[in-house]
């Protein structure tokens, strides 16, 4: 049965009149091409974080964390540092570093929504990422 046209001659099927192997097919494909969009992303935010702070690890490492699980959306988890480290905690608590740390962040954001754009993402993705950036900048810099 076609339902919706998406192109000339390109009919698109709903979920319950496709196969079930065609449905977790395509939702394999989803989940690794978010898998792989977000270590693209988790580079660069370790490359541009890493010209204003010592890391702990300079290479994504990887978990299967259950809040990075989704298959909409890359996600990274960015540990900035550990407060039990008197080290960490004393960066952590100046807001000068905060503030370095998460123009590090935004820059990262707005390199990853750049390159999208380049691939046909939409510049709508990379005008929300720099709000984003700005309301995180702006809180770290005033958060204690």
């Amino acid at each position: 049965m076609r339902t919706r046209a998406r192109r000339d001659g390109d009919w698109l099927i709903g979920d319950a009149q496709r196969p079930e192997y065609v449905n977790n097919l395509l939702l394999n494909l989803a989940i690794r091409e978010k898998r792989n969009q977000s270590l693209v992303f988790s580079e660069m935010l370790l490359q541009n974080a890493g010209a204003v702070t010592r890391l702990f690890r300079d290479k994504p490492f990887e978990r299967g964390l259950y809040v990075l699980l989704d298959s909409q959306i890359p996600a990274v988890l960015f540990e900035m540092g550990f407060l039990t480290n008197p080290d960490d905690s004393r960066r952590l608590n100046d807001p000068a570093e905060r503030h370095r740390l998460m123009q590090a962040v935004a820059a990262s954001i707005d390199r990853y929504f750049e390159r999208c754009d380049t691939v046909g993402a939409g510049s709508r993705q990379g005008d929300q990422s720099r709000i984003i950036a700005a309301r995180s900048a702006a809180s770290a810099s005033g958060a204690r």
